[in-house]
Parts: structure tokens; C-alpha cells; sequence
């Protein structure tokens, strides 16, 4: 790109030479320099020996034309995407707890006394305490105490209200037979 630039420099450059050489101006006067003589010698020279060729005659080389600047390109366009709907996020759905399980009080026992399981949780029970149950079927499971082994089973249905109690005859163990 630079030799754009550089062309009409050039031609400039050739203007001014060409216009010197046709305008040729004499030297302004100079001061004079009294150490020098005003007539120097004239010292002779022995005419140029000219030989028999033919004149030399020169010819002004065309200048070359610059070469044609490039085509101009289109500029490259921008390539426009089409973007997709912008997704607008829903609020958040707020998500209802479920609805509170009411439990009600309920004494769960048994005689003699024992450990118990509620709907084969992990979580062990001893009789003749109040625990919380929701209403509906639920299924104990007796398991007996230090002193005395159970492995009983039942299902109670609890009311929609405080207060059930229930109470389950286990079988006493038999003493080992004495001889």
C-alpha cells in the first residue's frame, strides 16, 4: 500500500529535475576573494579526438505507467445473526409444602411392659409413654425388653383425635421346667 504513496512523490521529484534542467538559471555572483588572481593562466587543452561513429543519440525512456492500484473490495459486511427469542425465565413456581400431617397423642403399651417399632421404623419405642401418630392404620411391633423376649406383631387403626390408648396382653415367658 505504501507504493501509492511513493508514485506521486516520484513524479513530483521528476517535475522539479526536468523544470531545472529547461529553466537553467546562472549561479548568483559571489564575493571576491582578493588572494586570487583576476586573469588565472589559460591553460590549453588538446581538442577531444573524435571518432568516426555514428552520433549517439538518446532517446527519453518512457516512464513506466504505474500498475493500476487494486480493485477496490467491497468492505465485508457484518454478518448479522438472528438471535433466538430471548427466554424469559418464569418466576420461580412456589411449591406448596404439603399440607402438615396432624398427629394426635396416643399411649401405645403392653403387659408386661416392652420396646415397640412403628411401621417398621428405626425408631424404638417403650410402652406406657404418649407418642404422636397421624390418624389411620398403623402397624406395631413389639419386641420385648432386657428381661423378657416378644416378637409380636399388630395393626391399630388411630382416630382423628387425642387420647387412644391401647394396651396388648403379651405372654408371659415360661420358666425352664425344674427337675
Amino acid at each position: 500500500m505504501l507504493w501509492l504513496l511513493a508514485i506521486p512523490a516520484l513524479a513530483i521529484g521528476v517535475l522539479i529535475a526536468v523544470r531545472m534542467l529547461v529553466h537553467h538559471e546562472p549561479a548568483p555572483p559571489t564575493a571576491v576573494d582578493p588572494n586570487i588572481e583576476e586573469n588565472p593562466p589559460v591553460v590549453e587543452t588538446a581538442p577531444p579526438v573524435v571518432e568516426n561513429k555514428p552520433p549517439v543519440v538518446e532517446t527519453k525512456q518512457p516512464v513506466p505507467e504505474p500498475p493500476p492500484p487494486p480493485p477496490i473490495e467491497q468492505p465485508i459486511k457484518p454478518v448479522v445473526k438472528q438471535l433466538k427469542k430471548p427466554v424469559i425465565a418464569s418466576p420461580p413456581k412456589l411449591v406448596t409444602p404439603p399440607p402438615a400431617v396432624v398427629t394426635h397423642r396416643a399411649f401405645i403399651g403392653s403387659q408386661p411392659w416392652s420396646y415397640f417399632t412403628v411401621d417398621n421404623g428405626a425408631t424404638t419405642y417403650e410402652s406406657n409413654n404418649a407418642i404422636q401418630l397421624a390418624p389411620g392404620p398403623h402397624t406395631i411391633h413389639y419386641v420385648g425388653q432386657p428381661h423378657f423376649k416378644a416378637d409380636r406383631t399388630i395393626t391399630i387403626d388411630m382416630p382423628d383425635k387425642d387420647g387412644f390408648t391401647h394396651v396388648e396382653q403379651l405372654k408371659a415367658p415360661t420358666p425352664p421346667a425344674s427337675p
